[in-house]
């Protein structure tokens, strides 16, 4: 039991450790974007990132020209490329990630958020319509995927 409740603790520093990295800050292409937040967490997990390994962006045109030299059509298929587990997103777990839908015309085909509250019943990232970081309550039923991180 008390191997779970570190877990638990990790996973809890990991989410704090994330949210005043990212928390009220102006989404800035190539530092403060859900990618940007996604990978704070997954390298907290000690998960490689090769797709992002030596590459920098700055603006969104910079961020879809690297997303496409990475032969993947979206975030999605980014994040499924690092081996993590699939799972429902109320099997979620503080610190893992869930992918929301976003307008039909935006490049990246999803928006990553990451899971605040277990069940992701609270999870944060950017808004794809303002692009503000939110905290904020998913809406699961149109959650495009979800993903355990290995924490602890």
């Amino acid at each position: 039991m008390a191997k779970s409740e570190n877990a638990l603790l990790v996973r809890q520093r990991v989410v704090r450790a994330c949210l005043d990295r990212f928390d009220k800050k102006p989404r800035q292409y190539g530092s403060v974007d859900c990618v940007k937040s996604t990978a704070f967490v997954l390298r907290k997990a000690k998960v490689k990132i090769p797709m992002l390994k030596g590459k920098t962006y700055g603006s969104r045109g910079k961020a879809k020209a690297l997303l496409d030299e990475t032969g993947y059509a979206c975030l999605v298929e980014c994040i499924d490329a690092l081996g993590l587990e699939r799972i429902a997103p109320l099997a979620t777990l503080p610190g893992d990630i869930i992918a929301l839908p976003v307008p039909d015309s935006d490049p990246f085909g999803a928006s990553l958020f990451i899971v605040h509250t277990a069940g992701a019943h609270r999870a944060f990232g950017f808004d794809p319509m303002t692009s503000c970081f939110e905290v904020g309550l998913p809406d699961l039923s149109a959650c495009l995927a979800a993903w355990r991180v290995p924490h602890g």
